[in-house]
């Protein structure tokens, strides 16, 4: 009886260390599961922030923009005014 029970109490403490480590696995199992929740909110965070800096980046573009279309609008008007007076002058001279 004597072997049966070391034989009993070996595998009472092999039973022990396997559920401890079972219990170990489920715990890095829950801390996996949750890196992974939290790797896809930042995955969405991320496309977030992507499609801000893309608004941002057409809105500087619309701005800097804003300064060439209005010097360009000056010289349209200059020159309309330089050819107008050219055309009045010289129908001015033509008799007209």
């Amino acid at each position: 009886m004597d072997d049966t029970e070391h034989r009993l109490s070996t595998l009472e403490s092999e039973l022990k260390t396997a559920f401890h480590r079972i219990d170990e696995i489920r715990n890095r199992q829950t801390q996996l599961d949750d890196l992974v929740v939290s790797v896809k909110q930042l995955a969405i965070r991320e496309e977030n922030v992507e499609a801000d800096v893309k608004e941002i980046k057409a809105d500087v573009k619309a701005l800097t923009a804003k300064p060439a279309e209005r010097w360009n609008d000056l010289v349209k008007t200059i020159i309309g005014i330089v050819v107008a007076g050219v055309v009045g002058f010289l129908m001015a001279k033509v008799g007209f």
